[in-house]
């Protein structure tokens, strides 16, 4: 029985789309609004979502990416019950929970400890539940207790997302719907964030994630939905497609270097790494740099945009002389838990006379290390004595 729950859907998305139309007319008044409403002027018909059909298992987590403007908000909103579909069908088994807009409905005049009671009440929690769970939810929004009889108004805006994020996540729900969630907070609170998901990814919860930051959306998804333009252009395996959107969205452009990417030790393009993986950096140069005395320089930048790994060689002494693909092979990295970006630098005489510099001409990301909670860039191996 428990087997053919798990493989039963939570989620069931069947030729869905959402169209708004748009008016040109402005209405600054009432009046204005109830005439324009009435009036037989064209609108425009804006396609927001067009026919998307995909399901999402008990138990699996979904990364849904793409880039601005592309849907993935719209979608969001239609699973939470915010917007209703124009077209097509939508079906989810078990109770649901938005993390879309924290901390709506939250009340600047009341205190902050009313505030986990209204907050908590507006998304389907009992009031004897939140009593019962109230310590743990201050201790997790990390807000010191002197303020919690403090009214919201005189909160920062960094306390009130927490707040509202601790609210959310001790509610008792099947499937969990997050937009951009894990940017909450600091770094601390962060890491905090993405255990309690792990916890819930464990408990056999479905989760849906829209995210910019590709290493939260590989660590944490068993599958990835590509939207653009409202409609899907993949669905399937997360290494797979990240590496798809991330390549086609580096608008960089080079004169000297073109197809920057990675491979792993089986020379198959790959995206996201583990701590002990072998990293290939391929690229290709173009045949004026040859023979004409260019440096080419590699450079990881960390999560912070700080460098943590430079090279350069020259490209003349490269053999044979005359080949056109490079590659720099990484054997043991060490990189912590993150998303890193790598720059190209072209230098000609010398590395002091730079020609052209690539910023972010390739990403990659690397999934959870033992050591990822504590901070720093480099896992480095050692022994206390």
């Amino acid at each position: 029985m428990k087997n053919s729950h798990k493989n039963s859907y939570a989620i069931k998305v069947e030729h869905l789309s959402k169209y708004f139309y748009l008016s040109k007319e402005r209405s600054s008044s009432v009046r204005d609004y109830i005439i324009n409403f009435f009036k037989l002027t064209k609108k425009k018909k804006f396609t927001a979502l067009d026919d998307i059909s995909f399901t999402v298992k008990h138990g699996e987590s979904l990364g849904i990416i793409g880039p601005n403007g592309s849907g993935k908000s719209t979608l969001l909103k239609i699973l939470s019950g915010i917007y209703h579909p124009s077209k097509g069908s939508l079906k989810t088994k078990g109770r649901v929970i938005s993390f879309l807009e924290l901390g709506v409905g939250f009340n600047e005049e009341l205190t902050g400890r009313e505030n986990i009671y209204l907050n908590g009440i507006l998304i389907g929690m009992r009031r004897d539940y939140i009593t019962e769970h109230f310590i743990k939810i201050v201790e997790y929004s990390g807000i010191d207790k002197q303020f919690l009889d403090t009214p919201l108004k005189y909160y920062s805006s960094g306390m009130k997302l927490r707040l509202a994020f601790a609210v959310a996540i001790h509610a008792e729900a099947e499937i969990y719907i997050m937009d951009e969630v894990l940017a909450v907070g600091d770094s601390q609170f962060q890491e905090k964030c993405k255990t309690s998901f792990e916890s819930i990814i464990a408990a056999g919860k479905t989760i849906l994630i829209v995210s910019h930051n590709m290493s939260y959306i590989g660590q944490f998804c068993s599958k990835v939905l590509l939207i653009e333009n409202g409609s899907i252009k993949n669905f399937g395996n997360p290494n797979d497609i990240i590496f798809q959107y991330s390549t086609k969205h580096n608008r960089n452009r080079s004169k000297y270097v073109k197809n920057v990417g990675l491979t792993n030790a089986t020379g198959k393009l790959q995206k996201i790494y583990s701590v002990d993986d072998v990293i290939n950096i391929e690229f290709e140069v173009s045949s004026i740099v040859i023979n004409k005395n260019y440096y080419l320089g590699l450079s990881i930048k960390g999560p912070n945009d700080n460098t943590v790994f430079d090279a350069h060689m020259l490209i003349d002494n490269c053999k044979p002389i005359n080949k056109k693909k490079y590659s720099l092979t990484i054997l043991n990295h060490h990189l912590r838990q993150g998303s890193y970006s790598i720059d190209v630098t072209i230098c000609k005489g010398s590395l002091t006379k730079r020609v052209e510099f690539i910023r972010s001409a390739a990403e990659f990301e690397i999934i959870k290390t033992i050591h990822s909670a504590y901070r720093g860039v480099i896992d480095m191996t050692y022994n206390w004595r």
